[in-house]
């Protein structure tokens, strides 16, 4: 009882529950416990954060300026002439506003583990990730005077309000859009990079988060908010949070007139990087003040702005140099599917319409008619309706006789019985392949493993008029069209009938969710291996067939796995010897790496 009473011990729990001897307040005040950690205030005691800290450099005993240099020494070729921009970076990370932040960014990206990680799996050619976001932050500086908002569907609170090249968020916005992908890679046994994961731009802000650096109090409230929200957003503009209202208004305004200039050069500045990095040839010379569109050049033949033949294009390009049915999104533009429900068998191809304006654009040689102003991108809205007037553009049933340029949807890719979402594309055009002429090729591709299903319009179900923008005009202008051509109805309503896939209890589940939640398993020992593996050996799990039937798997032996279970990181559903009526599950330790079982 003495031990226990004593001042040592007292004073021990005090200091565990974050007690602040210096305020001078008695232990009944709450403020004498109260801190704040990560941006979380706390009454009691210090958060219990689970975050994984980022492998970073220790600079602490490198000289003033040491660390600049080295970032510079990486930086792109055509930017080591670009003085202006040079001496900029180097202020930033040696004496500006936010230069622990900003070095301490580059200590994650400088690091052994993380310095030649690529910025893609096929896009960026070859390019680092370090590099790859260093040409963006100099992009956004280069660009930043000219830029003008053309959003569309977003008014300004200030319609006056413009950024500037010394908004001292550029350089942090350009460096960490990306930053994400230093933990989203996948390896292979041989510890090959083979795919990225999906959503890598949110493990982008919760990795920022984990930088004591974005805490300190040089970084305002609002700053870190914009900074996240980049993170989050410069992909998917359109899910970009706005002001809510009680007065009906005809645009929406936009949360932080700063955050939307910021967020919506990132995203143009991040597909001109990528196309400079295809050998697109950019003027770094030029002023900033006289870029009225982006300022790309190619050294090949210049295509006919006053006419391209579209159809014959497209045609070429799906034909030749498309990628589809790739492993993941940065390496497909569309998958090709085969439906043989009714008696002639008729072949598909649903074209995410993201990638494929990105990689049409440079297949036309014309990279700037990538960029999207709004819902659509101006070169998709060009192509539509030319495949529909041919006929190849596929119509869902409540699309009727709207224009084709409403014909873009929200798509599941389902496996399994029950089925369970795999994938989905979120902007998704389809064309009929089945009659078109030299096609042949990818009729006879292999049709994606999974079962594609039409769940809606991106536009809901008000679909409005032909929208067109300024950038659309133009665009309309340099192809030789007048307007735009009335759609034609073309109803293949076994294929597009909506349907919502299978929920499984409360929630729907795609492989994603199953496999975190397999993971979750392991590392809280709710499922053990039967057996001890090496590293890099597949991980036998016997006894848990409850445990499988709660996460969403459904078991069926299966030696090899079908594609639905190979879709969850499972090589193959044995019957177990040592428990009779139950399975082995044999793991596939690339989807389920030792460390998850630790």
């Amino acid at each position: 009882m003495a031990s226990v009473s004593t001042n040592a011990y007292k004073n021990d729990i005090l200091t565990r529950l974050g007690f602040k001897p210096s305020r001078n307040l008695p232990i009944t005040d709450r403020n004498a416990f109260s801190t704040v950690t990560q941006g979380v205030f706390s009454s009691i005691g210090p958060v219990p954060f689970q975050y994984t800290f980022p492998a970073r450099l220790d600079y602490a005993g490198l000289k003033d300026g040491e660390l600049s240099k080295l970032v510079a020494s990486k930086l792109p070729k055509e930017l080591l002439k670009h003085e202006e921009f040079l001496a900029k970076f180097i202020t930033a990370i040696d004496s500006g506003p936010h230069a622990k932040l900003i070095r301490a960014i580059l200590e994650v990206y400088c690091h052994p583990s993380h310095i030649k990680l690529p910025a893609g799996i096929s896009r960026h050619n070859g390019e680092y990730l370090l590099t790859h976001c260093l040409r963006v932050a100099a992009l956004m500086y280069h660009r930043a005077d000219a830029f003008t908002f053309k959003n569309y569907y977003i008014s300004l609170n200030d319609p006056k309000y413009k950024i500037t090249k010394e908004d001292d968020l550029l350089i942090i916005a350009g460096l960490v859009h990306d930053f994400g992908k230093i933990n989203s890679f996948i390896l292979n046994n041989s510890g090959e990079i083979i795919d990225i994961r999906p959503k890598h731009h949110k493990s982008s802000s919760r990795l920022l988060s984990s930088l004591p650096e974005f805490w300190s109090k040089d970084l305002s409230p609002e700053d870190r908010y914009i900074i996240q929200s980049v993170c989050i957003y410069s992909t998917e503009i359109a899910s970009l949070p706005i002001q809510s209202s009680l007065v009906e208004q005809s645009k929406p305004k936009a949360v932080s007139d700063r955050l939307q200039f910021l967020i919506e050069l990132t995203a143009q500045c991040d597909i001109i990087s990528c196309q400079i990095e295809n050998n697109v040839k950019y003027n770094f010379d030029i002023e900033s003040n006289s870029l009225d569109i982006p300022e790309v050049q190619d050294n090949s033949e210049l295509v006919d702005d006053t006419k391209i033949d579209l159809l014959k294009k497209i045609s070429e390009y799906i034909a030749s140099d498309a990628i589809i049915n790739g492993k993941g999104s940065d390496r497909s533009i569309g998958f090709k599917y085969l439906d043989n429900s009714k008696d002639k068998p008729r072949h598909f191809l649903f074209l995410d319409e993201n990638e494929f304006s990105s990689a049409f654009a440079l297949f036309l040689k014309k990279p700037e008619w990538a960029n999207k102003e709004n819902k659509s991108h101006a070169l998709t809205l060009a192509i539509l309706p030319k495949l529909d007037e041919a006929g190849y553009l596929v119509r869902s049933n409540d699309i009727g006789a709207q224009p084709a340029v409403n014909c873009l949807y929200k798509v599941d890719f389902v496996d399994g019985n029950p089925e369970v979402i795999s994938f989905t594309l979120r902007s998704c055009f389809v064309l009929d392949l089945t009659d078109w002429p030299n096609q042949n090729k990818l009729r006879e591709m292999a049709s994606c493993h999974s079962k594609p299903i039409i769940v809606n319009s991106i536009f809901g179900n008000k679909f409005a008029p032909i929208r067109t923008s300024v950038t659309d005009n133009n665009v309309y202008e340099e192809l030789g069209i007048d307007n735009v051509p009335k759609s034609t109805i073309k109803d293949v309503e076994s294929l597009m009938k909506s349907k919502q896939p299978q929920k499984i209890g409360d929630q729907q589940l795609n492989s994603h969710t199953i496999i975190s939640r397999i993971k979750s398993g392991l590392a809280k020992k709710r499922i053990r291996p039967a057996m001890e593996t090496a590293i890099g050996q597949p991980i036998p799990i016997g006894n848990a067939d409850e445990f499988f039937t709660q996460v969403g798997v459904k078991l069926i032996v299966c030696d090899p796995a079908n594609d639905y279970l190979k879709s969850l990181g499972i090589m193959s559903v044995r019957n177990s010897k040592k428990h009779p009526g139950t399975h082995i599950v044999v793991l596939d330790p690339i989807v389920y790496p030792q460390n998850a079982i630790v």
